[in-house]
């Protein structure tokens, strides 16, 4: 009889991209508390670009207050959907960053993380 070889491995599945998820997929959203509000300008927290904004707001995180109310559970929580950019919420403050920005408190914002939005 003919030798039998392996089989050959699974392909690994494709990534998908979560900012690529439809807004409305709220499976793929972090379990936090919803922005109550006008959304804020995410980039003006040191740390967040374009591609993590986009990010952000596709798992429901769009404003100042809601990221300065975040505790670790919820830390954790949207960090694990981060993909490449996990660690970034510790990393980069955005937790203090965002309580300085939510409060009115640019001018300690600016003299800490300095001004401008990333771009």
């Amino acid at each position: 009889p003919a030798p039998v070889s392996a089989p050959e491995p699974a392909a690994a599945a494709p990534a998908v991209a979560l900012a690529a998820m439809p807004d409305g997929d709220a499976a793929a959203r972090p379990n936090i508390a919803a922005a109550v509000g006008a959304d804020d300008d995410l980039r003006k927290i040191k740390g967040i670009g374009p591609k993590l904004d986009d990010l952000c707001r596709s798992l429901g995180v769009r404003r100042f207050d809601q990221i300065a109310a975040w505790g670790a559970s919820e830390i954790a929580e949207v960090d694990s959907h981060l993909g490449n950019f996990r660690g970034r919420i510790e990393r980069d403050e955005w937790v203090a960053q965002a309580i300085l920005l939510a409060t009115g408190r640019e001018a300690e914002w600016e003299a800490q993380w300095g001004g401008g939005t990333n771009s």
